[in-house]
């Protein structure tokens, strides 16, 4: 009997012994990703009390700001009066991953799980602030949030009637050339047509402000394997229904990208990605396909960018258009073969991928109709033009029945056509027999 009593007593005992540990664990400190960052959890997992709110401040040395690689302190208040108190802190990036590191202070421990780094309290304090530093990555990161939890406790020695705060705070990188971009209203169109519907694989134009430090054309040395647009570039990059685009020209004002392949149908949102932030998101329609004609900008964009073919091989094709409408333009003829330019015609047969430059011509699959005013003209050719990434070309028969002028033309496939008002200059003449033109590159270089 005095055995199994003593038995007993060593169980109590024991069981006595880990039955603070157990009250106290976190204590020392809650497990990894408790801060509220997006994920993640928090303290209310495991204390039984309530998510009280927002009852804590965060605050950086430098205000909003962050200078990369340059350390700061960091201070997580929580203003809720209590007995004792705890924290956990993260840094994260826009994407979510892990920004800078830590150095602990008093009182404090840095852990890491899953490659993200959080600091946190090893002991209750009686302090409701807790300071600490943070230095922000090498470079510049684009925005970046501090995310904390805090932990307002009774003190009981359970981990219940406890109250659990979070909040978070947005830095800024310091220095940089422009604040974060913004899209204008409405400021996401068709790159061709600029109006505001797109589809996968079709150029869209990007307008605002900050958009990126300075012009950039795309170089080939820009070009992925030799073939294939970049989706960022000098730091800046398009998403598009939650994609990377296919990059082809950049400005403080104007973006030119692709639409990904995979783009859903219905609204879908873009968002502008540059070292100095991320902007609000725009939202714009993407349908199947969204064709449309490219346009010289001169005259208020009137007139199609529509070629001549080459008088024989060797020779560059040169613009229609009236006289001094661009340099070297002349008139296009009735039964003259021309080139017109366009984006967002769909699917071809074979495939080419987004963001690839054609490896060869391949003719759109669907069937098209191209007028000239009112009279259907005959179509050789529409597929993707062999000198650019979502550059289609559509060459096409100028009836012979057209006089002199202005002409209004369009193209139409399935239900859906491309832009109203975009005109071809036809000077009435005898019919030239006329080479026929092959995907090639447009005179004076890509649009794109």
């Amino acid at each position: 009997m005095k055995q199994q009593r003593s038995i007993r007593i060593v169980k109590t005992v024991l069981l006595l012994a880990v039955i603070p540990a157990l009250i106290y664990g976190f204590a020392m400190g809650p497990p990894a990703n408790k801060s509220g960052a997006p994920g993640g959890g928090l303290c209310t997992e495991c204390h039984a009390g309530s998510a009280a709110g927002s009852s804590i401040a965060i605050t950086a040395a430098s205000g909003t700001t962050y200078t990369p690689g340059q350390a700061q302190q960091i201070t997580v208040r929580i203003t809720d009066a209590a007995n004792v108190y705890g924290f956990q802190a993260t840094a994260r990036t826009a994407d979510n991953q892990q920004a800078g590191a830590f150095t602990a202070g008093a009182g404090m421990q840095v852990i890491s799980a899953a490659g993200l780094q959080f600091i946190e309290h090893n002991t209750p304090s009686s302090n409701s602030t807790f300071t600490f530093e943070w230095t922000p990555p090498a470079s510049a990161s684009g925005d970046i949030t501090i995310y904390a939890a805090g932990n307002a406790a009774n003190g009981n020695g359970f981990n219940t009637g406890d109250r659990i705060h979070s909040g978070s705070l947005t830095l800024t990188a310091a220095g940089s050339q422009q604040p974060r971009p913004t899209i204008g209203l409405n400021g996401v169109v068709n790159g061709a047509s600029f109006q505001p519907q797109i589809a996968a694989g079709t150029w869209v134009s990007v307008f605002g402000s900050n958009l990126a430090s300075a012009e950039r054309f795309l170089l080939g040395s820009d070009l992925v394997n030799g073939n294939t647009l970049p989706t960022e570039l000098e730091g800046v990059r398009v998403e598009i229904d939650g994609r990377a685009s296919p990059i082809g020209y950049l400005g403080p004002s104007q973006i030119n990208v692709l639409a990904p392949g995979g783009t859903s149908s219905g609204p879908v949102r873009v968002e502008v990605k540059t070292p100095a932030g991320t902007s609000e998101a725009s939202t714009v329609t993407s349908q199947a396909i969204a064709p449309a004609f490219f346009m010289y900008d001169a005259e208020g964009r009137r007139y199609i960018a529509a070629q001549h073919p080459p008088a024989r091989s060797g020779l560059s094709a040169t613009p229609i258009g009236k006289a001094g409408l661009i340099q070297d333009s002349t008139p296009a003829a009735p039964g003259e073969t021309i080139i017109l330019y366009a984006t967002g015609l769909g699917p071809t047969d074979p495939a080419v991928p987004v963001g690839q430059i054609p490896p060869g011509a391949a003719r759109i699959r669907e069937n098209i109709t191209v007028r000239f005013g009112e009279t259907a003209a005959t179509v050789d050719y529409a597929g993707v033009s062999t000198c650019c990434a979502g550059l289609y070309q559509i060459n096409v028969v100028v009836p012979q029945t057209l006089q002199s002028g202005d002409v209004a033309v369009t193209a139409q496939i399935g239900s859906l056509q491309t832009q109203p008002n975009a005109f071809i200059t036809i000077r009435a003449a005898q019919a030239q027999t006329q080479p026929q033109p092959q995907p090639e590159t447009p005179a004076g270089g890509t649009y794109y």
